[in-house]
């Protein structure tokens, strides 16, 4: 399928396509002479064909754009049709087409998207087989969905199990860390430790904890994985995953349980405008999934406000106004500072 793009953008770009072929097949070599007495100097230059060095390293950069396995098979299949032809396998000539293709604007994208495209179809006609396979099978074509240009749906599991640190070493003492409880995953006793949160941090997990309506809690795990919340967010380059701090499970007044994802994350990082947009974009595209989609951050100093100095702002990300505020801020900060309001 994807050689069937590639032959089509060779045919629709075929003269410029057969420009840079020449090039890569010809190197110039040129000769610098200089001269002491009169401090002149003169250039000349000629040309030779391209050896099998030249044309790899002009091949290496199709294979970094393509893939090996793409640019490798393209390759071949073009020296086998012209082997039908000419009865012989010329793979170097093969190689300089496909390197004289990679160079023309547009073709990488175009290929890419078939690329995306043909993908997308096979996760959705085997979708139920892969749903039945075991977490470690799944988790491989979870993989092959993170390759993608653009964010993937993907499954998350919740652990039945997870190692957690129970104490920490203050000099040759072990000292046990603080737990909390209704966490999905606890001890015998109930409890569950939580460690390298600030201050401000443990006040959101105990004020959500408090709430009548709370019945569970989930510590998001902060590295990508199968067992983590993931919410893409764009740096300006690429796709990156955010992975909210905690999700809470509440009883809503018809006695379903809800979810609600509670992030707070401090608004004078390097990445928090990023990831706020990217949370905002997850909360207007899920929005009839979760009860609430908050980021939170503390304004101990009054940066966001000398009215609120000493206390946690909130953004409730699934109030639309809200939303186009964050999107049209240049700081994470100019946004709590515009919407934001107390966190109780």
């Amino acid at each position: 399928m994807l050689y069937g793009v590639m032959n089509g953008q060779m045919a629709q770009h075929k003269k410029k396509l057969e420009v840079n072929v020449g090039e890569i097949l010809t190197a110039d070599i040129r000769r610098l002479t200089a001269s002491r007495l009169d401090e002149d100097a003169t250039e000349t230059t000629r040309e030779l064909e391209a050896d099998d060095q030249t044309v790899d390293d002009a091949f290496r950069v199709a294979v970094r754009a393509f893939g090996a396995a793409v640019a490798n098979g393209y390759a071949k299949s073009l020296a086998l049709e012209e082997a039908e032809d000419d009865e012989g396998f010329d793979i170097f000539n093969a190689k300089a087409r496909v390197a004289a293709l990679v160079q023309i604007p547009g073709v990488v994208e175009a290929v890419d998207a078939a690329a995306d495209g043909q993908v997308k179809k096979w996760f959705a006609a085997h979708r139920a087989k892969i749903k039945n396979l075991n977490e470690e099978r799944q988790a491989a074509y979870d993989t092959i969905k993170l390759q993608s240009k653009d964010p993937e749906e993907i499954d998350m599991i919740v652990p039945v199990s997870r190692i957690e640190n129970t104490w920490a070493l203050e000099g040759d003492k072990k000292v046990p860390l603080p737990t909390r409880q209704k966490h999905i995953l606890v001890d015998d006793e109930g409890n569950f430790p939580i460690e390298k949160l600030l201050d401000w941090e443990t006040a959101v997990l105990d004020t959500e904890l408090e709430r009548e309506d709370t019945v569970a809690w989930y510590r998001d795990p902060s590295t990508v994985s199968k067992h983590a919340l993931q919410i893409p967010w764009n740096d300006g380059q690429r796709w990156r995953s955010v992975q909210p701090d905690f999700i809470f499970f509440t009883r809503l007044a018809d006695g379903a349980i809800g979810a609600s994802i509670v992030d707070p994350h401090g608004h004078h990082l390097q990445d928090a405008l990023g990831k706020l947009k990217g949370l905002a974009d997850f909360a207007e595209e899920y929005s009839d999934q979760f009860v609430r989609v908050d980021a939170i951050s503390s304004n101990e100093k009054g940066e966001l406000g000398a009215d609120t100095k000493g206390s946690v702002l909130l953004l409730d990300l699934l109030d639309k106004d809200v939303r186009k505020v964050v999107r049209a801020s240049v700081s994470a900060a100019e946004a709590y500072k515009d919407v934001g309001v107390k966190y109780e």
